[in-house]
C-alpha cells in the first residue's frame, strides 16, 4: 500500500513539474516556478537551465537558475564545465550524468572550474542531462548539491524531465527564430518610413499602426482633432484629401489617389477603399491611407549619399532632387546649375552609383539604398 501511494505522489509531482515546464516559456522570469519547483523536488541546493547556442561565447545563450542568481559564481562554474571550450565528453542525449563523468577519467580534478566548485562550493554532487535542438542548441538541466551527494530519486526525476525538455527547447529556438525574422522585418518597414491609418467616410480615423501614429503625432503635417477627424496643413490640401476620401468612400471601385503631403523631408499619401473589416470595428472604415515619408532633411539625405557612393555635394543635391521628380533642366535651374553641367553630374551619378538611368537611379535611391540607411 505504501508503494501505490509513493507511486501516485511521484506522478503527481511529475506532472506538477513538466506542466510548470511548458509554461515556463510564458512566465517572467522565464521557468522560474518549474525551476524552484525542481530544486525542491531533488533536495538541491541550485538547479539551472542552460540553452547553449553551437560555436558561441558562453555569455551569448540563456542561463536560469534558482537558489542563485543565473550569473552567480556557482552557475557560472557549472556553465563553465559543460561550455565546448571545457572539452566536455560527448553525452549522450537524456542521459543524465554526475558533474565527473562529464570529463575523461582522471580529467576532473584537473578542471579549474570543477576543482573550483568542489573546493572553494563545497559541491558534493551535481547531476546534468542534455537534450539536442536539431539546429545544434544544447538544452542543459542540472542540479547540484553542497556538502553531499543526490539519492536515486533525483536522478530518476532529472531524467524524467529529458524528454519534455528536448520539445520545450524546439518551441522556444523555434520562437526566438520567429520573434528575430518579425523584429528584422519591422525594423525594415521601419527604416523604408512606411504606414497606414484607417479612415471612415468622414475622415475620422479609426485606426493606426505604429508608422501611422507617429506621423499623427509629430509629423506636423498631418494629425487628428478631438473628435478623431484628420486634420492635414495646410487647409487647402486637408480639403483636397477629405474630398478624396469621401469620393473613394461612395465608389469601392474607384482608383487609388496619391497626395504629395510635404517635399522637405517628403510625406507622401496613396488613399485606397478599404474593401475589409475588422472585427472589432464599430464604425465603417471607408479609405486606407498609406503614408510614405522621411525623417531626414534634404541636405542630412545629401550627406548619406555623398558618403555611400562618394559623390559631390552638388552630384548628391542633383541625384536626390532628380529622383524626387524634378526633371533635370528643372533640378539644374532649382541648384543654379547650367544644363550642361547638369547632365555632366548625371553622367558621373550613373557611374558612381552602378544605375543605368533615371528609372534605375530612383529605384535604388528611393526604393531601397537611401531609405534603408542608419540611423544617425
Amino acid at each position: 500500500m505504501a508503494e501505490i501511494k509513493r507511486a501516485k505522489g511521484w506522478d503527481a509531482q511529475l506532472l506538477k513539474l513538466v506542466t510548470a515546464l511548458v509554461e515556463g516559456a510564458f512566465q517572467t522570469p522565464l521557468w522560474a516556478s518549474f525551476l524552484e519547483g525542481l530544486r525542491l523536488a531533488t533536495s538541491a541546493d541550485y538547479a539551472i537551465l542552460i540553452f547553449d547556442p553551437p560555436g558561441r561565447p558562453m555569455d551569448e545563450g540563456l542561463q536560469l537558475a534558482s537558489g542563485c542568481e543565473a550569473g552567480a559564481p556557482v552557475s557560472s562554474l557549472l556553465r563553465a564545465c559543460i561550455h565546448p571550450s571545457a572539452h566536455r565528453r560527448a553525452t549522450e542525449e537524456g542521459k543524465v550524468l554526475s558533474l565527473e563523468e562529464l570529463f575523461h577519467p582522471g580529467q576532473a580534478r584537473s578542471e579549474p572550474a570543477y576543482c573550483t566548485l568542489v573546493g572553494e562550493w563545497r559541491i558534493g554532487g551535481a547531476r546534468l542531462v542534455r537534450v539536442v535542438e536539431p539546429r545544434g542548441v544544447d538544452g542543459w538541466l542540472i542540479i547540484a548539491r553542497r556538502d553531499k551527494d543526490f539519492a536515486e530519486e533525483a536522478e530518476a526525476v532529472l531524467s524524467e524531465m529529458a524528454r519534455p525538455l528536448s520539445g520545450v527547447l524546439r518551441g522556444y529556438v523555434a520562437g526566438e527564430s520567429d520573434r528575430f525574422r518579425s523584429a528584422m522585418a519591422a525594423e525594415a518597414v521601419r527604416r523604408l518610413q512606411c504606414g497606414w491609418f484607417l479612415l471612415d467616410q468622414g475622415g475620422h480615423v479609426l485606426a493606426a499602426d505604429s508608422f501611422g501614429e507617429a506621423i499623427l503625432s509629430s509629423s506636423g503635417a498631418l494629425s487628428r482633432n478631438a473628435s478623431g477627424r484628420l486634420v492635414v496643413r495646410p487647409a487647402s490640401l486637408e480639403r483636397e484629401v477629405l474630398k478624396n476620401v469621401a469620393e473613394l468612400a461612395d465608389k469601392p471601385a474607384a482608383r487609388p489617389r496619391a497626395i504629395s503631403l510635404r517635399s522637405d523631408p517628403w510625406l507622401d499619401m496613396l488613399l485606397v477603399p478599404a474593401r475589409k473589416r475588422m472585427l472589432s470595428d464599430t464604425a465603417v472604415p471607408s479609405v486606407i491611407a498609406y503614408v510614405h515619408g522621411d525623417n531626414w532633411h534634404s541636405a542630412d539625405r545629401c550627406g548619406q549619399l555623398s558618403d555611400m557612393f562618394e559623390l559631390s555635394p552638388s552630384e548628391a543635391r542633383l541625384a536626390l532632387a532628380l529622383c524626387r521628380g524634378k526633371s533635370i533642366a528643372e533640378a539644374a535651374a532649382e541648384l543654379g546649375l547650367t544644363l550642361e553641367t547638369a547632365r555632366s553630374y548625371s553622367k558621373a551619378i550613373y557611374m558612381k552609383t552602378g544605375t543605368r538611368g533615371m528609372v534605375d537611379l530612383v529605384r535604388i535611391v528611393m526604393g531601397s539604398v537611401l531609405t534603408l540607411a542608419p540611423d544617425a
